[in-house]
């Protein structure tokens, strides 16, 4: 478990939670596929669409969830929870703004990246892990697990199925089946891009550590 005290993150750090992911997702499987379209450089087109998925959560009135270490926010985490409602109207203006900055392209492969996971997600009713990352320097410190955890039991304290997430990465498979998560299905999201989805059933007894 990390030492290191989890917070909520508020929307006075959105560049901060933005940067954090944008760091930890450079070296991804689908950061390249995404953007290579996008007339701006990859590491500016990661950050606005880590920033607008932080914005989300927040006008969603969702989980944002940061460990920090020295003072400089290190970890991030965003969840949302099952049976979400209809998305408030400034979502749909950020959305596009997002689009309109990054490009045509990337906006088409990230929504065929949404199609292709569609069938993966429809039955899941759980937390659901949008987005969790570590910055490159932080990473084998305990602080993924630590924000996981605490989704987990956050997740357990309601009648849901558990924390669900989804990687295109093979090498995070061991980490996660570690901590509880079970591989439901998997489908090819590009060519050479696989995306596993994974569920952590809910533990009833993690209610009583709340």
């Amino acid at each position: 478990m990390s030492e290191h005290p989890l917070h909520e993150i508020g929307p006075g750090a959105a560049d901060e939670a933005a940067s954090v992911l944008a760091e930890a997702f450079a070296a991804y499987p689908t950061t390249a596929w995404f953007f290579e379209p996008s007339p701006l450089e990859r590491a500016e087109a990661s950050t606005a669409l880590m920033r607008f998925f932080v914005t989300a959560r927040w006008l969603r009135g969702e989980m944002v969830l940061g460990v920090r270490v020295d003072g400089r926010l290190a970890a991030v985490a965003l969840a949302s929870f099952p049976g979400r409602g209809a998305a408030p109207p400034e979502l749909a203006d950020a959305r596009e703004r997002l689009w309109s900055f990054v490009g045509a392209g990337a906006r088409e492969r990230y929504e065929a990246y949404g199609r292709a996971l569609e069938p993966l997600l429809e039955h899941a009713d759980g937390v659901h892990v949008n987005v969790l990352g570590v910055r490159p320097e932080h990473r084998g410190r305990g602080l993924a697990r630590a924000l996981l955890d605490h989704v987990h039991v956050r997740a357990s304290t309601s009648p849901c199925a558990g924390v669900s997430l989804v990687t295109e990465d093979p090498a995070n498979l061991p980490f996660y089946r570690h901590l509880g998560f079970e591989v439901t299905g998997s489908t090819e999201v590009a060519p050479g891009i696989t995306a596993w989805a994974l569920l952590r059933p809910s533990d009833p007894l993690d209610v009583d550590r709340t």
